[in-house]
């Protein structure tokens, strides 16, 4: 991947000069980014409470306003990162939003499904079957 210093990044910009927004994110986030460790690499692997000290609290209290889609919630429910998610969704008040299908008007609800299809182009996720593979990415995209 190409990094660009010579260009404003203007999506990071706003961001930083407004973290009050809402943000949308995938459940990549939440996983251990080596959850994949290829023994080859010989890289040991980074324990949970670690990610959660040192990359989710922090997130969490730097944005006020975070969210993720009920595709993504699916993808995470179970372990340590799903108890994490778990907790932020029902925390009084809660500290997590959760973008739901059913919350969108008739109108939104057509929109939403034609960016989705435009999407899933690009992935292995197909609308009419709804398979698991890519749906919480593709979703979470189609939000905006």
């Amino acid at each position: 991947m190409d990094v660009k210093v010579d260009k404003v990044n203007e999506a990071f910009l706003s961001l930083m000069q407004n973290p009050n927004q809402l943000v949308t994110f995938d459940a990549n986030f939440f996983l251990l980014p080596n959850r994949y460790n290829d023994s080859k690499l010989n890289v040991p692997d980074m324990p949970m409470v670690f990610w959660i000290t040192n990359w989710l609290d922090p997130l969490f209290s730097c944005f006020q306003n975070l969210a993720i889609h009920e595709a993504v919630n699916d993808e995470i429910f179970s372990g340590q990162a799903g108890d994490y998610v778990h907790a932020k969704l029902t925390s009084i008040p809660p500290t997590l939003f959760l973008h739901k299908d059913s919350q969108l008007s008739p109108e939104e609800l057509i929109i939403r499904n034609t960016k989705e299809a435009l999407i899933a182009q690009n992935t292995k996720y197909i609308p009419e079957l709804d398979n698991k593979d890519d749906r919480g990415e593709v979703k979470t995209l189609a939000l905006y």
